[in-house]
């Protein structure tokens, strides 16, 4: 719970199979459910920027079940295995899960916050914030209804930044619908 791992591709007799390939120091709060971004084409680069949840409440638990926590930026030296300063994201915020997706120097987040409401946010390489956030709507908001599975890629027909999401919407009897759109910055 206070370390989060690089896993890549590692040769092992003459196969490739997964592997630690970095990892990131221990932290001084539980961390969980982190997103590494980087140029990968050719291996483990000497920097990667790096999203992650820290500070999980145990309970009480959101409404899929999930530890509450809080989103950090921080970069990772894989070389020297150091982790840069953390800043913290969306203070004030508590998210359930997030996904997210890079085209140059930009990142989009797409947040099931711990009240199961979906969230957009793009950032730039230090973490900054550049749009948004903006809230989602739609009957996913309706009492008794959360998302889940929040999923997120780059659109490769933009000229600009942009992005396709999404999500699973549930109720109390379990997953109800799937939602899809896009983004643009």
């Amino acid at each position: 719970g206070y370390n989060l791992a690089i896993i890549g591709l590692q040769e092992q007799d003459g196969k490739q199979v997964p592997g630690v390939s970095g990892l990131i120091g221990t932290s001084e709060a539980p961390v969980s459910v982190g997103r590494v971004c980087g140029d990968f084409s050719q291996g483990l680069p000497q920097t990667v920027s790096l999203f992650y949840k820290t500070d999980e409440r145990v309970g009480p638990l959101t409404p899929g079940m999930a530890f509450r926590g809080r989103l950090s930026f921080a970069t990772f030296d894989t070389k020297n295995n150091k982790l840069g300063t953390p800043v913290s994201l969306l203070d004030g915020s508590e998210i359930a899960d997030f996904d997210l997706a890079a085209t140059g120097d930009c990142y989009c987040l797409l947040i099931s916050l711990s009240n199961g409401m979906p969230l957009l946010a793009t950032f730039d390489a230090t973490g900054k914030l550049t749009g948004g956030p903006d809230q989602l709507a739609g009957p996913w908001n309706s009492v008794g209804h959360w998302i889940g599975s929040p999923t997120l890629i780059p659109d490769p027909t933009a000229k600009s930044p942009a992005f396709r999401f999404a999500f699973v919407e549930h109720d109390t009897q379990g997953p109800i619908n799937i939602h899809t759109g896009q983004c643009g910055t």
